[in-house]
């Protein structure tokens, strides 16, 4: 049995072989060399990130009077989203306000007595240099005089004493206004409103609960914007500028492209695996497809060659470090050595050795050997 098998085969080998050597043809599928456009990019992968993001928070302890959205609300802005209780703070404020009003009285009061003993004092300095006029003519004894000063010197010092009241209280309102200013600051911490339009994502605390100072009560983001950021190695980092364009995909969009451009290079690397991060821009469509947190699938074109000579990659064929491809003529292939460029996932680049549409083999190159019979199939 098994050596009629191996006749067999034996027969069947001479037969090709005397097939071959009889100029049969051999059927291969060519395509043309396309001129067209192709570009050297760095690939990488990434996720999705919000622009605009915000946790709310409060800087006043003080119970949490209402929440008004839940978590995955859309948010219009300045829609109300917390409300934190403020009556401890209006009451305080209140109280300022009346003591502010109290000042202002007794500021009123003082100068009013002030204006009396300035009058005063006036009309004793006319007196005092009056009576020194006299007694230089001695018409006026010493004794009168010096009553005179004396008057005069205790209005100096009820006017002096006056005046340092007056700025004691006008300190004491300077204080007030300072701590109304304190108060009306942090009022604005208890109705927190959304500050653009978006979806709450995540609450920390809910209605009824003590709001702590700096703590988290809920956190929103925006749709409308975001950006996609990717992971470059330190080896391509160098050759990634501001303003390249980036196309990437999203695992959850099967066969959609989106686009953007390097925005921003975050200069410091990540230590553990040497890689730098980019972003880019990207609006949102209509229905906000892409969200934070999704996987990105992208690339940056670091360069562009234009009006190239573009074959697929699958015609391309190697032979130790040189390059080569078969190109029909005449119903026959001929084996052409070639340099290459730049290469995408579908076409490569050549340099040399073709020429716009020359016929160049894709299927049943394996078969072929430098001017060999062809037979072009469709």
């Amino acid at each position: 049995m098994k050596k009629a098998l191996f006749v067999a085969l034996f027969v069947g080998i001479i037969l090709i072989q005397s097939v071959f050597s009889q100029g049969i043809k051999v059927p291969v599928k060519v395509v043309p060399v396309l001129i067209s456009d192709i570009s050297s990019s760095i690939k990488s992968i990434g996720s999705i990130k919000p622009m605009e993001q915000i946790v709310f928070s409060t800087k006043i302890m003080a119970t949490i009077k209402q929440i008004t959205k839940d978590e995955g609300d859309f948010c219009q802005k300045d829609d109300l989203i917390v409300e934190i209780d403020s009556s401890e703070l209006l009451a305080k404020l209140e109280l300022l306000e009346a003591q502010k009003k109290e000042i202002a009285a007794n500021v009123s009061a003082l100068k009013a007595q002030s204006r009396g003993v300035t009058v005063n004092s006036k009309n004793a300095k006319k007196d005092l240099d009056r009576q020194k006029a006299l007694l230089k003519r001695g018409s006026t004894t010493q004794k009168n005089l010096d009553d005179i000063k004396t008057k005069y010197d205790a209005l100096s010092a009820q006017k002096d004493m006056l005046t340092a009241r007056i700025k004691s209280v006008r300190g004491k309102s300077d204080q007030i206004d300072a701590g109304k200013k304190e108060i009306d600051a942090l009022l604005k911490y208890t109705v927190l409103k959304a500050p653009f339009s978006g979806y709450v994502i995540q609450k920390f605390n809910f209605q009824g609960e003590l709001a702590k100072p700096g703590a988290p009560i809920i956190k929103m983001l925006s749709l409308d914007t975001v950006k996609v950021e990717l992971i470059v190695n330190e080896m391509d980092i160098e050759k990634v500028v501001l303003g390249q364009d980036i196309i990437f995909s999203a695992d959850a969009f099967s066969g959609i492209s989106f686009k953007s451009k390097v925005d921003k290079i975050i200069p410091e690397g990540n230590k553990l695996n040497r890689s730098f991060r980019i972003h880019g821009i990207v609006k949102n469509s209509e229905n906000s497809k892409l969200k934070p947190g999704m996987f990105a699938r992208g690339e940056v074109i670091v360069q562009k060659h234009e009006k190239s000579l573009l074959i697929p990659k699958d015609a391309l064929m190697q032979n130790g470090d040189q390059f080569y491809v078969f190109k029909i003529e005449d119903n026959k292939a001929y084996q052409v050595m070639v340099k290459t460029g730049f290469e995408d996932d579908i076409n490569i680049e050549v340099l040399n050795g073709l020429k716009a549409q020359d016929k160049i083999v894709v299927i049943g190159k394996e078969n072929l050997s430098d001017k060999s019979s062809v037979r072009v199939i469709e």
